[in-house]
């Protein structure tokens, strides 16, 4: 199996990003960056498994909520959609297609950006493959839904294009912050 990518390779990568963007932001609420800070070596080894143990990953969700006094579920959520989204996800490979689409040009930029939106009343980024808008205004970040398969992979591609799309909740959370994203702070309420 020397194929497979070392997952507690990429969740240690993932951690050391996490505490990168913590310096820059200074303090933080953020629960994505809270959580995997507090994250030993020995728990990105258990939790960077291939196959994890139910008994050993349940401990390091307990210490940790204990540690950050949060909710249990919250740090459980957190975690798991980490390992499942961020450390065992692979967007490289249809990132590149929809740009490919986008670039065909069979959409021009204002069609897409009327349904996406612009900054600064509305930052469209894509993350996980899920096209996202943070409409600082109303304090609020949700999936679009394009039913149209070809505009939505267009858009997805124009994303691509302009360096909005994200394979982490941590390479979102820095473009942000160094992009000056008006009310960045709360959109980090978020994750």
């Amino acid at each position: 199996m020397q194929d497979r990518p070392d997952r507690a390779d990429r969740l240690a990568a993932l951690v050391a990003h996490a505490e990168r963007v913590r310096a820059l932001a200074g303090s933080t609420t953020c629960h994505t960056i809270r959580v995997l800070g507090a994250l030993t070596p020995a728990d990105v080894a258990e939790l960077g498994r291939w196959h994890l143990r139910a008994e050993p990953a349940e401990a390091i969700v307990d210490r940790v909520t204990a540690e950050l006094g949060e909710s249990r579920p919250l740090v459980r959520g957190v975690l798991g959609d980490c390992l499942r989204l961020d450390v065992w996800g692979d967007y490289e490979c249809k990132y590149a297609q929809a740009e490919e689409r986008y670039r065909l040009g069979e959409v021009r930029d204002h069609a897409i950006e009327r349904k996406v939106g612009r900054p600064p009343a509305c930052y469209p980024f894509l993350l996980h493959r899920l096209t996202t808008l943070w409409r600082p205004a109303k304090a609020d970040c949700r999936t679009l839904c394009i039913e149209d398969n070809r505009m939505s992979a267009v858009c997805d591609g124009y994303l691509v294009a302009r360096g909005l799309a994200f394979p982490t909740r941590l390479s979102l959370l820095e473009a942000s912050l160094r992009g000056q994203w008006k009310d960045w702070p709360v959109l980090w309420g978020w994750f």
